[in-house]
């Protein structure tokens, strides 16, 4: 089980021992494993859904109290199996972590084992580590589905432009219905990399993909 893999298994124990956090907000507007058996959650057709149709607010719902250290390059490369420079081709509908798609009873237990992720397809533009190549379908934790609005309980960017150019770490999703290992990734950290060459990375500063990349090789694979 990978470094993140841990870290998620983590999250859901500290969300089942603290609770979730569900609380009303007024909208604006009323190494990888082995190939699983698994279906992908890719696969999920959500309905389309307008948002104002859910009247006096939306549900914010999410894991509590758990806190993650700012990332460090060289330890965050050194823990995924691909990290890469790639621009956003299309952001999906958010959507539950559950094969059949349906949201989850907010009021059970069973709802810690879930999140709303959005689908993002990118067009690989250099595979720094790992294989990857061409266009690939990456999940975004965070989003809303419905009038239910997931917090992960770390930082990610709300939105990611079509057209807009990231350096990625992914790692599997432990999406399975008892928390397995998919072949589904998911993006663990994205950057900004700016019309200059630039990435903005949050504790290392502004590399240039150059730098980067030599910073990621560097880092080699955690044991």
């Amino acid at each position: 089980m990978s470094r993140w893999a841990r870290l998620i298994a983590a999250m859901a124990f500290l969300s089942a021992m603290c609770g979730c956090s569900v609380r009303q907000v007024p909208t604006a507007d009323a190494a990888g494993p082995s190939p699983s058996q698994l279906v992908s959650l890719q696969t999920a057709s959500p309905p389309s859904f307008d948002i104002a149709e859910c009247g006096g607010g939306v549900t914010t719902f999410g894991p509590t109290d758990v806190l993650r250290a700012p990332p460090v390059l060289a330890d965050y490369a050194s823990a995924v199996p691909n990290v890469l420079i790639a621009t956003v081709v299309q952001t999906g509908p958010g959507q539950w972590s559950i094969p059949d798609g349906r949201q989850p009873d907010l009021t059970t237990r069973e709802a810690i084992n879930f999140h709303i992720y959005r689908p993002i397809t990118v067009a690989v533009e250099t595979s720094v580590k790992g294989d990857a190549e061409g266009n690939l379908v990456a999940n975004l934790w965070g989003g809303s589905a419905g009038c239910v609005r997931y917090d992960p309980g770390w930082v990610l960017p709300a939105t990611m432009a079509d057209g807009s150019r990231w350096a990625l770490l992914l790692d599997y999703s432990p999406d399975g219905p008892n928390g397995e290992m998919t072949n589904d990734l998911m993006i663990i950290e994205a950057w900004p990399v700016t019309a200059a060459g630039v990435v903005k990375t949050p504790l290392d500063g502004d590399l240039s993909l150059t730098a980067f990349e030599s910073a990621v090789s560097a880092a080699g694979d955690a044991p």
